[in-house]
């Protein structure tokens, strides 16, 4: 069979995407099943530049740079032309499909989530266009629809219309390797160097978009802090170090505003876009990581948390609780403001002042992150390719 698969993602510093796409080709390459197959990685990037990012890819498995390289012009006119030059079965892509391909050829898409359809105030007003305006053609023209979790499938299938057997869920995981424990003085060299001598402090790691929360957890952190200053605690030096770019993807202009009005505008730092090997001594230096999304199509940043034997307090959101069960710590959105960030306040006072409390959530976590892995992930995909 020939597979091909957009890899554009791939060394775009994209977050989450990008983890899922880079591991899916990692993983696919060692699967057994697919040395009987050819695999195209579809990018807009020089194929020079991913085959540094990817380990030594196998001869079955060959970079081809297609171009243009705009957004539109690469799924509606760049790619089509190419698929009519290079025979293919299978085509995966993320999100919007091409549509006017021949119906020999067997398309596969990866909705993550779709915020998008929930809230379009979320993302910036071009990207909501293109994404509420082409998500339903593709669904219409795609096979399988593959998503990240049984709420996102929930989601698709219910906004959408779309037959749930359709539908394929396979779960991302974490690299092992690299969120496992390490030498705490490296960790804590990393961390310094980052953004000096910031122990302990609590962790946020995310896209800073809209639906993150992220003004919800400054509000919190920094009521929590003037009750900690007044109660002369230990903890009253205490840092919240949120892990995002301001020049990213639909950034939350709300982050700003508030940061203006903290009175504990030193003991916040938001260190810009991290290399993966940094972040990992993040994690594992963390005392708490906090993440209070609105919506998430799965929740990658708490099995990174778990890995790293830190403690994890989220929003009661359905693939939180999904992904955590009850190795997390959860507060609930459906409420006043006030009443959000006075209850994720005790949260983290309870976590943070009670050691015992989250030695049980670490030990849970540790347990809980060994039931995600990659592999897992790749197989289930390419029995999904097999399977059209």
């Amino acid at each position: 069979m020939r597979i091909a698969i957009d890899i554009r993602k791939i060394g775009k510093k994209s977050t989450g995407d990008e983890t899922y796409t880079f591991y899916l080709i990692k993983e696919l390459m060692r699967l057994p099943r697919s040395r009987e197959h050819q695999f195209f990685l579809l990018t807009d990037e020089s194929p020079q530049k991913i085959t540094e990012i990817l380990p030594i890819l196998p001869d079955n498995f060959v970079v081809y740079q297609v171009l243009p390289a705009n957004k539109i012009l690469w799924t509606f006119y760049s790619l089509p032309r190419f698929l009519k030059q290079n025979r293919v079965d299978v085509l995966h892509v993320q999100y919007i499909t091409p549509f006017y391909l021949t119906q020999k050829i067997k398309i596969v898409t990866t909705i993550h989530d779709i915020s998008f359809r929930i809230n379009p105030k979320w993302i910036n007003k071009k990207d909501s266009f293109l994404l509420n305006r082409f998500i339903p053609p593709s669904l219409k023209r795609a096979d399988k629809v593959l998503t990240v979790s049984e709420f996102s499938k929930k989601e698709i299938a219910e906004y959408y219309k779309f037959p749930v057997n359709k539908i394929v869920v396979a779960h991302p995981a974490v690299d092992e390797r690299l969120f496992s424990f390490n030498s705490e003085k490296s960790d804590r060299e990393i961390v310094k160097k980052i953004c000096g001598n910031s122990f302990p402090f609590i962790l946020h790691v995310s896209s800073l978009q809209p639906r993150k929360n992220v003004p919800l957890l400054i509000k919190a952190f920094r009521e929590l802090k003037k009750e900690w200053r007044e109660k002369n605690s230990q903890w009253q030096k205490i840092k919240l170090i949120i892990v995002g770019s301001r020049e990213g993807h639909n950034f939350d202009q709300k982050i700003d505003e508030v940061l203006k009005k903290s009175s504990f505008r030193k003991d916040i730092f938001i260190t810009g876009y991290l290399p993966m090997k940094d972040l990992p001594s993040l994690y594992r230096q963390a005392i708490l990581t906090v993440f209070p999304s609105a919506y998430e199509g799965f929740g990658l940043p708490l099995l990174e948390s778990m890995a790293s034997k830190t403690a994890v307090l989220t929003s009661n959101i359905g693939s939180f609780v999904e992904v955590g069960k009850d190795a997390g710590t959860y507060f609930s959105l459906n409420k006043k403001e006030s009443e959000i960030i006075s209850e994720m306040k005790i949260k983290i006072r309870e976590l943070i002042e009670n050691k015992k409390l989250r030695e049980k959530q670490i030990k849970l976590g540790q347990e809980r992150v060994k039931k995600f892995t990659w592999p897992k992930m790749a197989e289930k995909i390419l029995e999904t390719y097999l399977s059209i």
